[in-house]
């Protein structure tokens, strides 16, 4: 498994229990971080299967490393491939430089399986969703709220802070609400390159005492279960695990038209409608609940096998 989530590798996050699920169903499975700054190409020899965990650069070096070693090749695709705000360049290198010597690909939603076979891609496509553990995130106590007591409402936001997660946006917004709720908190939960410019952001709109930057945490569960809104501003997103997270732990979510959001149960508006309906859900003491049908451990491990 070729793989950028360096979480894999780190003991108690849900990346690295996922990858244990996955490993129990298979003889020998290894994961390898490759990124740019790591160019050689793994060895498979022995490997009956190499899997890339996106089609683009990861596919690249999947492809040789299968090649090399006479192993069959499957390429996951987990973002959504087609939206405006990927690049044509890598768009063109999944489409032509790695599907097309796929043996197998599996994606996370119906959706993106449509898009592939639209464009002619012929290997054979399994839809497999993210795993998420809704039993888990039902039954997990509250986090400690003690260090958020000037909040009378918490708007959560779970997100990496990278460009495309919009988390500017979310901020700009929680001034909106603040007009209507002024003893509101926001809580980001989330690492990323854009953090001081997001803090300077908070600063420049003088609500830096209502915005609390927590780093990235694996474990949210918790939180879901003190937050009155989680929000999502995303530019896109191919399935959405934080807003089945949320809802499966009764946390409501606000949220654009993007990923299982819509079928979850989320309230989906149109992004100037954002700010507006997290105030609603607020005043209005809403409550989540998830209305998708997910598979269960055992269940999901097994197909994950099968897609293999």
């Amino acid at each position: 498994m070729i793989t950028g989530d360096k979480n894999i590798f780190k003991e108690g996050t849900s990346a690295r229990e996922r990858f244990l699920l996955q490993q129990a169903q298979v003889d020998d499975l290894r994961a390898i971080y490759w990124g740019l700054d790591s160019l050689a190409i793994p060895s498979a020899k022995g490997f009956d299967v190499v899997t890339a965990q996106d089609p683009v650069w990861r596919g690249l070096v999947a492809r040789r490393a299968a090649r090399k070693a006479g192993a069959k090749l499957q390429i996951q695709i987990h973002t959504d491939l087609f939206s405006p705000e990927v690049a044509s360049w890598a768009r063109w290198i999944a489409l032509h430089g790695v599907l097309p010597y796929a043996d197998t690909i599996r994606v996370v939603s119906e959706k993106a399986k449509r898009q592939l076979l639209e464009r002619g891609v012929t290997a054979p496509i399994s839809v497999l969703p993210i795993f998420v553990d809704t039993e888990k995130a039902r039954a997990a106590p509250a986090a400690d709220k003690s260090s958020f007591t000037q909040f009378s409402k918490i708007i959560l936001v779970v997100a990496r802070l990278e460009p495309e997660k919009e988390v500017g946006t979310a901020i700009r917004i929680m001034q909106k609400v603040l007009a209507a709720e002024p003893k509101a908190g926001m809580l980001i939960a989330g690492s990323g390159s854009k953090l001081e410019a997001l803090r300077r952001l908070a600063r420049d709109l003088s609500i830096e005492k209502n915005v609390i930057f927590l780093g990235f945490k694996d474990d949210l569960y918790g939180l879901y279960k003190i937050a009155d809104c989680l929000l999502v501003t995303s530019r896109f997103e191919s399935f959405g695990a934080s807003i089945v997270e949320a809802l499966a732990a009764g946390c409501p979510v606000v949220a654009p038209d993007v990923g299982v959001a819509k079928e979850a149960g989320a309230n989906v508006v149109e992004r100037a409608a954002l700010a507006a309906e997290a105030v609603r859900v607020l005043q209005n003491n809403e409550r989540g609940e998830l209305r998708l049908s997910l598979l269960t451990k055992e269940a999901w491990a097994q197909q994950w096998k099968n897609t293999l």
